[in-house]
């Protein structure tokens, strides 16, 4: 039996911890009162996914509508963007090579890959061939924000919902090559973004769309051909493909295109 002193010492080494979390709210419920600060947004998470490479060695790999949220208490100074959920990034070595059994797994939520990891996913499921890079979540922020300006306005037509629910569906439904094609044919065709079912309060905005896209597609395709094409006149090598996108997009040329969306 516990003597009186001898059980007040003992609870005197009790103690009591708590884990205290930030409080981050979903991005939607920012945009739909902010529709505009959707710029800002992608300037952020640029400059976090740049930050996250080269500062932290670290890449997401699943920028995602769901992955990024808003700090409340930073109401007062402008919004305050967050990339959340780490699940499935990866760390990088000094030369930018991924770690870890899990580096070559591909990973991503499939409405907002890049259409490159799509196509990989088509022509070699088991054994993939393309690398995550840097360049890919910055392609998913082009997804992200035209993924917003369809599917944040709630209060809207019966006749756009049905349209917005076809066109996510075509970007998350059916095989992977279809969905790469899908997606690069929106780049393509002329009329491609001026078909997007951009809910009212985000139709002005589809200046950073027109923006963006220019910088993605030429990354995916533009940029190839015009090395080729140089590659051709000047007799010399036939150009390297990642090399060429990461010069097409990049932080650069993301700011350049928010810059002139801004503009507008």
């Amino acid at each position: 039996m516990l003597q009186p002193n001898t059980f007040a010492r003992v609870e005197d080494t009790i103690s009591t911890r708590i884990i205290v979390f930030k409080r981050y709210l979903p991005l939607k419920i920012r945009l739909a009162q902010y529709p505009d600060e959707l710029i800002d947004m992608v300037d952020q998470m640029t400059d976090a996914l740049h930050a996250l490479r080269y500062d932290a060695l670290v890449l997401h790999r699943d920028v995602s509508f769901t992955n990024i949220m808003w700090d409340p208490e930073h109401e007062g100074d402008g919004a305050h963007f967050v990339l959340t959920n780490f699940d499935l990034a990866v760390k990088l070595d000094s030369n930018g090579t991924a770690k870890g059994a899990t580096a070559r797994h591909r990973a991503g939520t499939l409405p907002f890959m890049a259409i490159e990891l799509l196509k990989d996913m088509a022509e070699n499921p088991r054994n993939p061939q393309i690398a995550h890079e840097l360049r890919h979540d910055y392609e998913s922020l082009f997804w992200v924000a035209a993924w917003s300006m369809m599917k944040t306005e709630d209060k809207i037509e019966d006749d756009m919902k049905t349209k917005i629910k076809v066109t996510v569906a075509e970007w998350d439904t059916g095989d992977y090559q279809s969905m790469a094609y899908r997606k690069a044919d929106l780049l393509l065709l002329g009329d491609g973004l001026d078909e997007l079912p951009l809910t009212p309060r985000f139709k002005h905005l589809d200046s950073l769309l027109l923006a963006l896209s220019d910088v993605v597609f030429m990354a995916a395709v533009g940029g190839l051909i015009k090395a080729q094409m140089r590659a051709m006149a000047s007799n010399s090598a036939p150009p390297n493909a990642a090399a060429v996108r990461e010069e097409w997009i990049n932080r650069v040329k993301i700011k350049d295109a928010l810059a002139q969306a801004r503009g507008m």
